[in-house]
């Protein structure tokens, strides 16, 4: 019962094609999802105020820590959720410093004055400075959670 015509299979090319496409879109999706999941939430009890963080490193004799960062930064985003999550980092950071986070997402008055008394030229920079007001030490990018615990040790006057 031929009619002269070519019989068309009934799963073209395309179809497995889109089928196939839309199974590594799924898989990807799931592993994405899971690895957002394993970041944490940032531990650190931060004040966004310099000069009051400023009055309480003086108050306590802690030095400042420093950090400026920004929504648009990606390693600022990945320091918040792989190494800020950390328990060990916060309990660190909280016994030996007074946490202050310079958010230049869109600076004010305040921000952008820090930034140039600084010198403050990528995203993220963290300074240990002492109660006083002078930096000590520096630090730029991401860091993983062990070398930051180590240049925190290395900074502490």
């Amino acid at each position: 019962m031929s009619d002269g015509k070519a019989e068309q299979p009934r799963d073209s090319i395309w179809s497995r094609f889109g089928a196939g496409t839309l199974l590594i879109a799924a898989t990807l999706a799931v592993i994405w999802a899971v690895s957002a999941a394993r970041g944490g939430q940032d531990l650190i009890g931060w004040s966004y105020d310099f000069e009051r963080a400023q009055a309480e490193a003086r108050e306590t004799g802690k030095p400042l820590l420093v950090n400026f960062t920004a929504e648009w930064c990606a390693p600022c985003q990945q320091m918040n959720r792989h190494v800020y999550s950390r328990s060990d980092v916060a309990d660190a950071i909280a016994a030996g410093f007074v946490a202050v986070k310079i958010d230049m997402t869109q600076p004010g008055r305040e921000e952008a004055l820090l930034n140039q008394r600084f010198q403050v030229m990528a995203m993220p920079t963290r300074l240990i400075v002492t109660p006083a007001g002078e930096p000590i030490a520096r630090s730029i990018g991401y860091v993983s959670d062990h070398d930051l615990l180590a240049w925190l040790d290395r900074g502490r006057p």
